[in-house]
């Protein structure tokens, strides 16, 4: 028997197992990560306040020594712009840095965070506002509070969440071909890598009303604390539908919700394909010719990535999988096809669980196929080829198929 049957057998006997062992799609590597770093900076900024107004509470609320509590406490996070104490009354009476030292003796009381530590005696996040500053904010606020629990002031902590989010979300997704942004539960844009939507409310802004099945999406993902939902997009100048997936997942801070979507456009073989076309008939064959066809190899040796990118679209034309791609012998993902399906210079891990069996089959030099959850969502099935320049390994080129 063939080497090229005896894979295609192969092939026919994992696809079909992974066909039967689907499971529900949980969420994303990616954005667990990314939601993941969120949580943390925020807990980081809990704990800032915490130790801050434990120490405000031995001092008097208008005293030098309170001025230099704030001073120690203020830098140690990049995005937080001011701290500030404010009277029980809600006078707003010391900040810091001295750049926004104008504004003490300020009454903030109507402010509805203020209005609300006053009430419960408990640690409040805002909702976004627009700050006199120029951009977007939320204040943590905390209180002070006496040893018998009386209020002694309140202190809040400025916060610009588009510094922050942007300084998580940007190197995680970083040649994954994803995008994610955040909302409040109400549909304000907390962050999005278009600066123009920061701020806006997707239910309630102009800009988005003609956009009727995203808003649907929108909906749910504001009334759910997590999932998957598919939908159909027209962007602007564009003439041919998109279909996007979205998955989300929530953070809650003392009740103010953050909603946190990643946003991943399907491949035209994933809208139109049937689970039938999993068999892909001849398509690891094909895969296996390549890496064998001195042609290709010398474009693969000498990295004329056009050249190789024209022979991915020709493949991924005549097969049903959801990309086409190389690994380079370091273990670097360099491109695929279609672009906005594939990972760009993106390092796979030695050490990351979720990367093993990739990393372990391209170091092996051997054909393998695997089953992966994808950083942008769902699971693929992966069939990889490795490639040889008279001897030297240049890496593998490899398709994916994901699970419908």
């Amino acid at each position: 028997m063939k080497k090229s049957t005896i894979f295609s057998v192969i092939m026919a006997v994992v696809l079909l197992f992974a066909a039967c062992q689907r499971k529900k799609t949980e969420t994303p590597v990616t954005l667990r990560n990314v939601t993941g770093d969120i949580e943390q900076v925020l807990h980081q900024m809990d704990t800032t306040m915490s130790a801050m107004t434990k120490q405000l509470a031995q001092v008097p609320v208008l005293s030098v020594q309170a001025r230099h509590i704030l001073k120690d406490h203020f830098g140690t996070i990049p995005s937080v712009i001011e701290l500030a104490i404010t009277t029980p009354e809600g006078i707003l009476s010391v900040i810091e840095p001295a750049v926004y030292q104008s504004s003490e003796g300020s009454d903030i009381s109507g402010q509805a965070h203020i209005v609300r530590v006053k009430e419960t005696h408990k640690p409040v996040l805002s909702v976004a506002f627009h700050a006199v500053e120029g951009f977007q904010a939320v204040v943590l606020a905390w209180p002070i509070l006496t040893p018998d629990n009386r209020l002694k002031g309140i202190a809040t902590m400025l916060i610009r969440p588009e510094v922050f989010l942007k300084n998580i979300i940007t190197p995680v997704i970083e040649g994954i071909p994803v995008d994610i942004w955040v909302m409040q539960k109400d549909g304000v844009i907390l962050y999005d890598i278009d600066a123009i939507e920061i701020g806006r409310n997707l239910f309630t802004d102009p800009m988005y009303q003609a956009y009727t099945e995203s808003l649907k999406v929108a909906k749910r993902i504001a009334d759910e604390e997590k999932g998957r939902s598919e939908y159909v997009y027209l962007g602007t100048g564009m003439k041919d539908t998109v279909t996007n997936r979205a998955y989300w997942t929530t953070i809650d801070t003392y009740g103010n919700q953050w909603k946190v979507v990643m946003i991943r456009p399907l491949g035209e073989h994933e809208v139109k394909r049937t689970p039938a076309a999993l068999g892909l008939r001849g398509a690891g064959d094909r895969l296996m010719e390549m890496a064998q066809d001195t042609s290709f190899i010398a474009k693969l040796s000498r990295d004329d990535k056009d050249a190789v990118m024209s022979d991915f679209r020709t493949f991924y034309d005549t097969y049903p999988v959801y990309a086409v791609e190389y690994v380079d012998s370091s273990v670097v993902v360099r491109y695929g096809y279609p672009e906005q399906q594939s990972l760009k210079e993106y390092k796979i891990a030695a050490d990351n669980e979720t990367e093993k069996d990739f990393y372990n089959t391209v170091v092996s030099r051997k054909v393998g196929t695997f089953r992966q959850t994808l950083l942008e969502g769902n699971t693929g099935i992966f069939t990889c080829i490795p490639v040889f320049d008279r001897g030297r390994y240049l890496g593998m080129i490899y398709f994916i198929t994901v699970e419908p």
